[in-house]
């Protein structure tokens, strides 16, 4: 197990995640994801980078109309 993170560690990662939700910065969360990651959004699941970006732009694509 060597890629354990502390509590702390994950934190820092979420918070940062946030920030660059709020302020829309599609690098700045791309880079907060692996390369294989794999992400589940309303049943549909989405494969690395790329599922990220998909991620990214169908949820402010749909949150300008809020």
């Amino acid at each position: 197990m060597d890629n354990v993170q502390s509590s702390e560690e994950i934190r820092n990662v979420a918070l940062a995640l946030d920030k660059a939700l709020e302020s829309k910065d599609l690098h700045a969360v791309t880079e907060k994801f692996a390369d294989d990651c794999e992400i589940e959004f309303l049943s549909v699941k989405l494969f690395g980078r790329d599922g990220v970006r998909k991620w990214f732009n169908w949820l402010y694509r749909h949150s300008a109309k809020f």
